[in-house]
């Protein structure tokens, strides 16, 4: 995924939940890295927020990993509860998943 925006929202999201319902097994974390997203726009993240809502309903939680500045400022001003999931700069996918296994592991609710 490159630039994230609005005119490519719809089929991230239709790909992502196609893909979790021809899986056999449970998922319970998706991880968005977005490294090679240098930009968001503000409806693209409220578009995150449809997706993060639906992945709720499944009982899946979401986090973003390698976020820059600019991706990190536009998350965070469209869900500053973080309804989204942890966004934290520049942090490695593997960092946000071993984060939120201890997080699990610990009974932390975020």
């Amino acid at each position: 995924m490159r630039n994230y925006s609005l005119q490519n929202a719809p089929t991230v999201r239709r790909n992502l939940l196609d893909r979790l319902d021809a899986r056999q097994s449970s998922v319970e974390l998706v991880v968005f890295d977005l490294r090679s997203s240098p930009t968001v726009d503000v409806t693209a993240a409220d578009t995150l927020l449809t997706i993060a809502g639906n992945l709720a309903q499944r009982g899946i939680d979401i986090r973003f990993a390698e976020a820059d500045g600019a991706v990190h400022d536009v998350l965070n001003e469209v869900q500053p509860d973080h309804s989204l999931g942890q966004t934290t700069l520049n942090e490695r996918v593997i960092t946000v998943i071993e984060e939120w296994r201890d997080e699990t592991a610990a009974g932390v609710d975020e």
